[in-house]
């Protein structure tokens, strides 16, 4: 997907590194915020998407792109420390994700926005409570993740997913939309399409974690969608063996993971997750289907480039 140049930026560049009160501490803050500059994935430019899909000025979502990312970049990194697999020391990694949350903040309040404040004020009222039910989301988990066999349902999943990852999503979408339009309507379509969007991904890190090339939910603790699927079907012979190969699998037996992996396709798990995503995918889409300003085929192509078997299966 091709995004244009915005001036996002110099947005988060000056705003950080050019406050007096900020610049005694410019070489700590850049190893913080340099990762950020040089993100530019599909996901991390949502905002702009949205304008393309709005066919609106992506000026006016420049601060809303910046903050994001910062957001993006937050959650990203306390996911991985959750998972086990941080590219940064446990502590680097904590602190580096409160500094841009705290980075974020500032930007959506911050008058250089360019926005009213009665725009400003709304997007921080509906970003508070959307980072505490992500914090819950990834609260539960947690909790979850260490359970063996797995007691979560997939509707039990779905839910942790929404919170987890589709209430930012949906917060973005949602933002975007109103900064652009101000058109409640327009944009609470849009906020369903993020939620949706954000279970999407979900799923298919879930099927990328059991057989994808690199995929670990099978030997680490993780709460994964095939697992809770598998459970649910199988017969009490088949659950203990699920179970048993589990507890090897996280023991680091390797052919204990293949072996489970084998047995979870059987069960249908690959299956069940296609048909998952596929559903989201199309009430993402169909969230924002009867919007007479929206350019449907730039979410579209968002779609297909983050689940590219969508194309095949559309509204």
């Amino acid at each position: 997907m091709s995004i244009p140049p915005t001036d996002f930026l110099n947005t988060l560049w000056n705003f950080t590194f050019q406050s007096p009160t900020l610049s005694p501490y410019r070489n700590a803050l850049d190893d913080i915020i340099q990762p950020l500059l040089h993100a530019n994935g599909v996901l991390h430019n949502l905002p702009i998407v949205i304008s393309q899909s709005l066919q609106g000025d992506a000026s006016q979502v420049a601060s809303l792109k910046a903050a994001w990312s910062c957001i993006y970049r937050a959650a990203k990194l306390f996911d991985d420390i959750e998972d086990g697999d941080s590219p940064l020391p446990l502590a680097q990694g904590i602190n580096q994700g409160l500094g841009v949350l705290w980075v974020a903040h500032a930007l959506l309040g911050d008058a250089g926005t360019g926005w009213t404040a009665e725009v400003r004020l709304a997007v921080l009222n509906r970003l508070h409570p959307c980072l505490l039910r992500a914090t819950a989301g990834q609260q539960l988990d947690v909790e979850q993740a260490h359970i063996v066999p797995p007691r979560s349902t997939p509707d039990e999943w779905v839910a942790i997913a929404t919170a987890k990852s589709g209430e930012l999503l949906g917060w973005v979408t949602w933002a975007s939309a109103w900064v652009l339009t101000e058109d409640a309507t327009v944009a609470d379509a849009f906020a369903r399409f993020g939620i949706n969007l954000g279970i999407l991904l979900q799923v298919v890190d879930d099927f990328e974690g059991v057989w994808g090339a690199n995929g670990t939910d099978l030997t680490q603790p993780t709460l994964t969608l095939p697992l809770c699927y598998a459970m649910m079907v199988a017969e009490a012979p088949i659950q203990a063996e699920i179970t048993a190969l589990l507890i090897h699998a996280r023991h680091g037996d390797g052919d204990a993971a293949l072996t489970l992996r084998t047995l979870l396709e059987q069960l249908g798990s690959r299956e069940f997750l296609w048909t998952v995503a596929h559903h989201h995918a199309h009430q993402a889409e169909a969230a924002v289907a009867g919007l007479e300003t929206v350019d449907s085929t730039v979410l579209r192509q968002l779609l297909t480039t983050l689940f590219p078997p969508y194309q095949h299966r559309g509204l």
